[in-house]
């Protein structure tokens, strides 16, 4: 039995020490046998049901579902720490540089007059991380309309449905970051990892930031 101060209540140190407990010697054999691959898929479903929380309004449901997801997150670095590339810090560091980067309205001399500006900013600047020079090289969510069919790669099968990595052919194949291992409810046949199939939009809520999808296995030549 491990040496551990039962409290009144806990902060993210606490998580982090616990992960930590688990995942070495004289934890959990479960815990220790984890891989990200192995525990991917439960990243995205802890995911996906913190979004079914807030769709729900849903507070309680929420704090308990955003835990899960701290905890996904934690778990990961913890593997990453053991291997020596990267830490927590590190990554805090890095979407700490990336906010202050992507708001030089607010730590910087970059004026905007409206939240439009700060959303046309970002874009660009996300652009420029990603070192994308041309609106061709994103298709962002007010792009997309209902029938219009996407191409993509079945990369994790749940229960529910299926997470897809979606582009589409527009003068080759276009990345859209705003789908990247989009969720894909109820499919509509069995499908498996690694399939390629057809994404039809159904509908796009571009103020909810939601889009209604349904997919059909390609058949093979």
């Amino acid at each position: 039995m491990v040496n551990w101060t039962v409290k009144k209540s806990y902060d993210c140190r606490d998580l982090a020490e616990i992960v930590r407990i688990l995942r070495h010697p004289g934890g959990c054999p479960w815990d220790q046998e984890q891989t990200h691959q192995s525990i991917r898929r439960n990243f995205l479903e802890e995911a996906y049901e913190a979004a079914e929380a807030i769709d729900q309004g849903d507070t309680d449901g929420l704090k308990e579902e955003l835990g899960d997801v701290l905890l996904q997150v934690y778990f990961h670095t913890s593997i990453e720490e053991d291997a020596g590339r990267f830490t927590l810090d590190d990554v805090a560091d890095g979407v700490c540089k990336k906010l202050i980067y992507r708001h030089p309205h607010v730590f910087g001399d970059v004026s905007v007059g409206s939240t439009g500006e700060v959303l046309s900013n970002w874009e660009e600047l996300k652009k420029k991380e990603k070192h994308q020079s041309t609106q061709a090289d994103v298709l962002e969510l007010k792009d997309l309309k209902p029938g219009m069919v996407l191409t993509g790669t079945v990369r994790n099968v749940v229960d529910f449905g299926a997470f897809v990595d979606i582009g589409v052919h527009q003068d080759g194949l276009v990345h859209i970051s705003q789908l990247s291992d989009s969720f894909v409810r109820s499919p509509s046949q069995v499908v498996k990892v690694g399939d390629i199939v057809n994404v039809t939009v159904l509908e796009v809520d571009e103020k909810k930031k939601r889009i209604a999808l349904t997919m059909k296995k390609q058949k093979a030549e």
